[in-house]
């Protein structure tokens, strides 16, 4: 392929004190290393880049960064591999991030989870899960893909996802690109106890 694709896991579990990476890179068309992920193995990550124009013109207004990089794509699924835009009290999804390169950088893909009014209820942060930064280069393209938790109020929901650049600790990352409400998604009401309140997690 010219295309040199890369795949990465990380376990995000929410509502954890903190994200906990268990991720290492695999390169080729398929993943060729066991990435740990909870079930001991990588399978399910797709073997090629996705790209869809509708998601290009949905998130194009409000999208911005160097455009070292671009999302291409953000996807979350279910337990059996499914999209799934409704989900249940604390219910578990992956997360998928993918992306192509058009400059050689050492960047993070991260997300932020946000309520119906723009409220932060958990982040990756721009530096990613305990600061772990990727190599790319141009001409690759990357899924990274995050385990989480929802243990969320019956509500709406958006998960924004991000590139970015580490820089010196006291400055701010480099956006490369930034997408608010890439996923946007509901969950439904806790049944048989209403959660009456959001969750905010990781609170300072």
């Amino acid at each position: 392929n010219s295309e040199l694709q890369k795949h990465i896991r990380v376990s995000a579990e929410l509502p954890a004190s903190h994200d906990q990476p268990v991720a290492i890179a695999a390169a080729g068309d398929k993943p060729v290393a066991t990435i740990p992920d909870g079930t001991g193995n990588a399978d399910g990550l797709p073997d090629r880049l996705v790209r869809d124009p509708e998601f290009d013109q949905r998130v194009q207004e409000f999208r911005y960064g160097t455009g070292k990089a671009r999302i291409t794509w953000a996807e979350m699924l279910d337990d059996e591999g499914l999209p799934v835009r409704q989900v249940v009290f604390n219910q578990h999804v992956r997360l998928q991030i993918f992306f192509e390169c058009f400059a050689d950088a050492n960047l993070t893909a991260t997300y932020g989870l946000f309520d119906d009014k723009k409220n932060s209820l958990s982040s990756t942060g721009f530096l990613a899960v305990a600061g772990r930064t990727l190599d790319v280069h141009t001409g690759e393209s990357w899924v990274v893909e995050y385990s989480v938790f929802l243990p969320l109020a019956e509500g709406v929901y958006s998960f924004q996802v991000h590139l970015a650049a580490p820089t010196l600790q006291e400055e701010s990352p480099i956006f490369i690109d930034v997408v608010p409400d890439a996923i946007v998604f509901k969950v439904e009401r806790r049944r048989p106890f209403r959660v009456w309140g959001e969750f905010y997690l990781f609170p300072e």
